[in-house]
């Protein structure tokens, strides 16, 4: 018996020692057998009622984690103290508040077999189902963490790029996350990072490069919607029968030396064109040059502007003819050529110009006779001739222009006397045959113009009196009869008017001129021929 009783303490005292040992061996715990198996918590517990064998424990290290730096040494280990990961702890190890270190070994007794006490965690503590393969968060340095129920593939931030995420509130400490499935979410803006499902089961990582499952929707490379760039349409090109027309309107006319040529013979789009206008196919509907040193002729390919609504050359330096082409512009409305020096005949094409509204050929050389064509220009709101070595007399035919508002005559070398059908311009607000050679006296049927405002018929070779209905003319605000050669009495109903200028000089006309006037008249402006105002 003595000596079995000394064998017992030595042994006992042994078996402490390596127990001492292997609990120094800090974050080196060996894996949980299959007794381990079911504890569910983060820190292993042990049963009051269980002892625990010494021998029971082997040494086995876990694998290195897959990107680990190399890790602190282990701190000094207490006795009996195991040390445990929490969420908010640091890189240090921290004693869970259950642990306490187990107090050193005390002298041996005979016959007695070390116990270890409810609190004491002699055993390492080790997650059931853990397959020991640490996740590393982006600032950690590589110290091993161990989650319930992990499989350990590191968890994946939604937008980042394999970077594996942290709990809130760690700095530099494992994330240990109570029933994590440690599933990484992917979102479709994460690029290059594997998706995992929910529902995905946790498969024990073995290697040391983390690897996740993808979802069936989920792709390494994002899916995003390419939007075409925004482009306004492009307008489309003019016919090359619109640019050459224009091209041959600038070398006919010497455009080298207009005043503004901008872009004209340029690779430019038309309404680049300095007084070009086109419109939303690019056509062109208005050609505007006025006062702009134009010379030479007029090309007969103007014509070719089939759209062209307005043609503006006025005061130019343009000789030559005016193109019979021109008749052929069925949306022309407002054809001006004034103050250039354009020889020839008005052609009667012009008279096709069924959308014509104002026509100024004044200011010219033109000779010949009007057009009784222009009589069919049903659109016709102004017309001017003024000024131009012309013959013949008016056509009757103009008195069709039911639409007429402005006609002006002046100085047009035109003879003849002044048609009736004149009468019928009902419309008429401007009259102006001055400096001609009519003859005969003023028709009747000019009291049907009503809405005439300016009447002039000075410089003419008229016969007879003043006509007394130009007093039922309430709109007339300008009579001009100078050097008409009329004679006799001033009609008293002048006085019904509100005339703003009168001139009846060089006349033979007798009697006095209505006092009604005298509030009216603008002196400078009129000429009462040596006539006083009536008493």
């Amino acid at each position: 018996m003595p000596a079995r009783v000394r064998l017992f303490p030595l042994a006992s005292v042994l078996a402490l020692a390596l127990t001492a040992l292997f609990v120094a061996c800090g974050p080196d715990a060996p894996e949980a057998g299959p007794d381990s198996r079911g504890a569910g918590a983060a820190t292993a517990g042990v049963s009051p009622a269980r002892t625990v064998a010494p021998t029971a424990v082997t040494a086995t290290t876990p694998p290195p984690a897959p990107t680990a730096t190399p890790s602190p040494p282990p701190a000094a280990a207490t006795p009996g103290a195991t040390p445990a990961v929490t969420p908010e702890s640091t890189a240090t190890p921290a004693v869970t508040p259950a642990s306490t270190p187990s107090p050193p070994p005390a002298a041996a007794t005979p016959g007695a077999t070390p116990a270890v006490t409810p609190e004491s965690t002699a055993t390492p503590a080790v997650t059931p189902e853990s397959t020991a393969t640490p996740a590393v968060t982006p600032a950690s340095t590589a110290t091993p963490a161990v989650t319930p129920a992990s499989t350990a593939t590191p968890a994946v931030t939604p937008a980042s790029t394999a970077t594996p995420a942290a709990t809130p509130a760690s700095t530099a400490t494992p994330a240990v996350t109570p029933e994590s499935t440690a599933t990484p979410a992917a979102t479709p803006e994460s690029t290059a990072t594997p998706a995992v499902t929910p529902e995905s089961t946790a498969t024990p990582a073995v290697a040391t490069t983390p690897t996740a499952a993808s979802t069936p929707e989920a792709t390494a490379t994002p899916s995003a919607t390419v939007r075409p760039p925004l482009t306004s349409a492009p307008l489309r090109s003019a016919p090359e029968t619109d640019r050459e027309a224009l091209v041959a309107l600038y070398r006919a006319t010497n455009g080298d030396s207009w005043e503004y040529n901008d872009n004209w013979l340029s690779a430019r789009p038309l309404r680049e064109w300095r007084g070009v206008v086109v419109d939303d196919d690019g056509r062109v509907i208005l050609v505007n040059l006025f006062q702009n040193r134009l010379s030479g002729q007029l090309p007969a390919e103007l014509g070719d502007l089939s759209r062209l609504q307005v043609l503006d050359l006025t005061d130019n330096q343009l000789n030559g003819g005016v193109p019979e082409e021109l008749g052929g512009l069925a949306s022309l409305w407002a054809l001006r050529l004034g103050r250039n020096q354009l020889t020839g005949t008005i052609p009667a094409a012009l008279g096709n110009l069924a959308s014509l509204e104002y026509l100024d050929l004044g200011e010219n050389q033109l000779s010949g006779t009007i057009p009784a064509a222009l009589g069919r220009l049903a659109a016709l709101r102004g017309l001017s001739l003024t000024q131009n070595w012309l013959s013949g007399g008016i056509p009757a035919e103009l008195g069709n222009l039911a639409n007429l508002q402005v006609l002006t005559l002046v100085g047009t070398g035109l003879s003849g006397g002044i048609p009736a059908e004149l009468g019928k311009l009902t419309n008429l607000r401007e009259l102006d045959l001055t400096g001609n050679q009519f003859s005969g006296g003023i028709p009747a049927t000019f009291a049907n113009l009503v809405r005439l405002e300016k009447l002039h018929l000075g410089g003419n070779s008229l016969s007879g009196g003043m006509p007394a209905f130009l007093g039922d003319l309430s709109s007339l605000k300008r009579l001009n009869l100078a050097h008409t050669r009329l004679s006799g009495a001033v009609p008293a109903s002048l006085g019904n008017l509100k005339l703003f200028a009168l001139n009846i000089e060089g006349n033979d006309l007798t009697g006095c001129i209505p006092s009604s006037l005298r509030d009216h008249l603008f002196m400078p402006f009129s000429n009462l021929g040596g006539l006083p105002f009536c008493q």
